[in-house]
């Protein structure tokens, strides 16, 4: 069927069979954009900046399926560098100045949905000295993640004399900025070389509810320690959750999606698991080894067991350690995998019927979750929106001039 095209004033449609698509122009800035960000559900974020760095600041203009520009809005990093923080559901996304704490504060700008810009600084010396004999230039920063509710930053704390770790969680809440801070637990350095224990980390939450796990063995059984706060750290529940019986190899959990955990070059973490928590479900997932091939499996914890719900053939058997990263999303988990297949991306949806997604991993992979649920055009970058898809040319990046992106509607 020939494609009919209808010119308007504002963006072109274009008309095939019973599907709609629709090109929306945004108009050229002062500088050509660099970069685009998936703001989940919302659309996307187009940034630039002057390139010679003259000036700091970096503007960013909202897109989604209106014909023109949602909003324009800027913000002024200290530096060159800053460290985009963002979460499945927020509604709040922080570009942090520094990540290592300076003069005992980190810097942040906080964008909200309307997109208002905030920006200041904490001080976590008071909070830390309250909790205990710790000073934050003592600490170890291993994760920052945002939930609905607050700004979370994980410490580690390493005493010498005692050999034993002490993690720390500060919550920033996002509509006052009011600090609150707890000591999540302690592990010893003994402890720590059980692969079958492992220090406190974050799991996901569920409305004002956060959740951390830490691996553990209680009563001779493999599985999980679990704690759950409010998001002004007060302490909700406690509990422990057996792992499923099944052998998973061990595997390095490495970052992915825009956490500080991302960023940071830190050792990653040997596992035999990962767990993740997304709209007040749990999920697990492991890597098993039949006779010739890695299979990645998805578990889901409910009524007091596991069962399995998705798994997926990785190939032959990895002969070095698998590298994996996990970023829970509304529609499934998605996996940043490194093996002796390459560097890939897989997509294991908890809907049954829905299929598994396998694509090349690049740097823009972070930054573009919706890619991961989107089988069409994997060489653009590509977002589900409530009404449609919405696609971009990642060629137009770094050229002066308006960009274009196509809008599908359902």
């Amino acid at each position: 069927m020939k494609h009919c095209v209808l010119i308007l004033s504002i963006f072109t449609v274009f008309f095939e069979c019973n599907s709609i698509a629709q090109e929306i122009t945004i108009p050229a800035e002062s500088y050509a954009f660099d970069k685009i960000v998936e703001w989940k559900g919302k659309g996307a974020i187009l940034f630039n900046r002057d390139p010679t760095g003259n000036t700091r600041k970096v503007y960013m203009t909202h897109v989604n399926s209106q014909p023109t520009t949602v909003w324009n809005q800027s913000f002024n990093p200290k530096g060159e560098n800053y460290y985009m923080i963002y979460g499945e559901n927020t509604r709040y996304v922080y570009f942090l100045d520094n990540l290592e704490l300076e003069d005992n504060k980190y810097f942040y700008n906080q964008l909200n949905e309307a997109g208002t810009v905030k920006s200041g600084s904490s001080s976590l010396l008071v909070l830390f000295k309250k909790l205990g004999d710790f000073l934050p230039e003592d600490s170890e920063l291993q994760d920052v993640v945002v939930t609905d509710k607050s700004l979370i930053h994980i410490f580690r704390h390493y005493n010498k004399k005692d050999k034993k770790y002490t993690q720390l969680a500060i919550f920033m809440t996002h509509n006052n900025f009011l600090l609150y801070g707890v000591v999540i637990g302690e592990k010893t350095a003994a402890d720590l070389e059980n692969v079958n224990i492992g220090g406190w980390k974050y799991v996901g939450y569920d409305g004002d509810e956060v959740l951390f796990a830490a691996r553990d063995v209680q009563s001779k059984k493999r599985g999980y320690a679990i704690q759950r706060y409010t998001s002004k750290a007060v302490l909700k529940e406690t509990g422990f959750i057996e792992s499923p019986e099944n052998d998973f190899i061990q595997l390095e959990n490495i970052g992915f999606g825009l956490t500080g955990g991302n960023y940071l070059d830190k050792k990653n973490t040997v596992e035999s698991s990962v767990l993740r928590s997304i709209n007040g479900k749990l999920y697990m997932s492991g890597i098993e080894h039949s006779a010739s091939e890695s299979i990645l499996s998805l578990w889901m914890y409910e009524s007091g067991k596991w069962s399995k719900v998705r798994s997926h053939k990785l190939g032959g058997v990895s002969k070095k350690t698998i590298k994996i990263g996990v970023n829970a999303l509304n529609e499934g988990l998605g996996f940043h995998i490194i093996d002796s297949s390459g560097d890939r991306l897989i997509f294991l949806p908890f809907d049954a019927q829905s299929p598994v997604n396998e694509l090349p991993f690049n740097q823009n992979s972070i930054y573009n979750p919706g890619r991961l649920l989107i089988q069409e055009r994997k060489e653009d970058f590509a977002l589900i929106l409530p009404d449609g898809k919405l696609f971009f040319n990642l060629e137009q990046l770094g050229k002066a001039g308006e960009v274009k992106f196509e809008f599908e509607k359902k």
